[in-house]
């Protein structure tokens, strides 16, 4: 899952977009850089961090869950 949101700054409708955008960006990189399945990678635009400093540019946090939710069905039926 990659996470992305902007600076406080900017028109919420915008920001949101830019968010999805900046989330996007870093998928495909990840996918062209790293060979991973893009596929299997969510992204999330968040908008606006209104709790980042005014000059903040936004941050993006990649969150890795370990196995699919698939498998996690899967061993849970099998316990």
């Amino acid at each position: 899952m990659i996470q992305a949101e902007t600076g406080p700054k900017g028109e919420t409708e915008d920001d949101l977009k830019l968010s999805q955008a900046r989330a996007m960006v870093v998928r495909q990189y990840l996918a062209d850089k790293f060979k991973i399945d893009d596929a299997r990678v969510k992204t999330m635009g968040l908008g606006k961090d209104q709790k980042a400093q005014p000059d903040s540019a936004g941050r993006v946090t990649i969150l890795v869950y370990p196995g699919s939710s698939e498998t996690s069905a899967v061993q849970a039926k099998s316990r």
